[in-house]
């Protein structure tokens, strides 16, 4: 005997119903909320994390490195506000966390080749950053590139960068990490790589 077919649509209903729950529990099991105002923590960040001298000139040139990021649903804006080398800068950078593209204007730091890390210039430059960013098992990672200086400042040579940043809250929520990796395409490794580990703790005033 023939089954009726709003019991076979009941079946259906159901078990749609299980897959979107399911779905559900998963999604929200990946996302953190990251809202709250950062405070770089300098002494447990590194700006490189492969070359120490150099770490330690870059947060020389670093004062008031903040994070203020509000979030809703899967839309997440990041201010990121610091002075370097005494210029005050203030970049709002808008994210959304469902794989949809995203473009945003912000700095990337890169560095001049010198013979000693005494002569090294480290400078900040603009970008146009193109990028996608989704939730996987509770990090918040932006996967994003765009064309950048290469040249000294007043001859200027364009490559394409790549850049990923994996943000990554503590589980008491008082802690977060930032890692971003930074690559120049057709470069040597030793010169077209470098990664930044900074560390943030949350402002409770």
């Amino acid at each position: 005997m023939k089954k009726p077919v709003f019991i076979i649509l009941l079946s259906i209903l159901m078990s749609a119903s299980v897959f979107a729950q399911k779905v559900t529990e998963k999604k929200a099991a990946d996302e953190r909320d990251l809202s709250g105002t950062w405070i770089l923590d300098e002494e447990k960040s590194q700006f490189s994390t492969y070359n120490e001298e150099i770490d330690d000139k870059e947060k020389e040139g670093y004062e008031n490195y903040a994070l203020t990021i509000t979030q809703k649903e899967s839309e997440i804006k990041i201010i990121k506000s610091y002075t370097f080398r005494g210029k005050e800068s203030k970049y709002t950078i808008t994210l959304f966390a469902d794989n949809r593209s995203e473009q945003n204007i912000e700095s990337y730091r890169r560095q001049i080749d010198a013979p000693n890390v005494n002569t090294l210039n480290l400078l900040l430059e603009e970008a146009n950053i193109k990028s996608e960013t989704v939730w996987k098992k509770g990090k918040l990672i932006r996967k994003g590139s765009f064309q950048g200086n290469v040249g000294m400042p007043n001859f200027r040579v364009e490559k394409n960068h790549l850049v990923k940043e994996v943000y990554e809250l503590s589980d008491d929520s008082q802690t977060l990490v930032v890692e971003i990796d930074l690559q120049i395409l057709n470069s040597p490794t030793n010169i077209g790589f470098r990664r930044s580990k900074l560390t943030f703790h949350k402002d409770t005033n």
